[in-house]
């Protein structure tokens, strides 16, 4: 029982002196805010990049596979990426450039 009101009563002190210091301080809160977004759009941005070129992978490899010919019902196959693959990857470039125009107005 004290240890739920020890921790409401540091929550509620945390809480309230992050507002008070916020409202003394409006610039750091201000310039604060500004690089923890722009840190997370640098991350988002390295994520979708990663995932692009991850995709850009799979479309090659699929693309250099070389088709056997056997006796099966499907047979030997093609040598075209999956649409599927190739349509992810459009999204996935108009994602970055989406993050690059965030991140430039954020970096202004």
């Amino acid at each position: 029982m004290f240890k739920i009101i020890a921790l409401a009563l540091g929550l509620a002190l945390g809480f309230g002196g992050g507002v008070w210091y916020a409202s003394k301080h409006p610039e750091w809160a201000k310039d604060f805010g500004a690089k923890e977004e722009q840190y997370a759009i640098e991350k988002s941005l390295q994520i979708a990049k990663a995932t692009k070129a991850k995709l850009d992978e799979m479309a090659s490899r699929d693309a250099t596979a070389k088709s056997t010919p056997s006796n099966s019902f499907l047979g030997g196959g093609s040598n075209k990426p999956d649409p599927e693959i190739k349509k992810l990857s459009q999204e996935q470039d108009a994602n970055i450039a989406e993050l690059e125009k965030q991140l430039a107005k954020v970096k202004k």
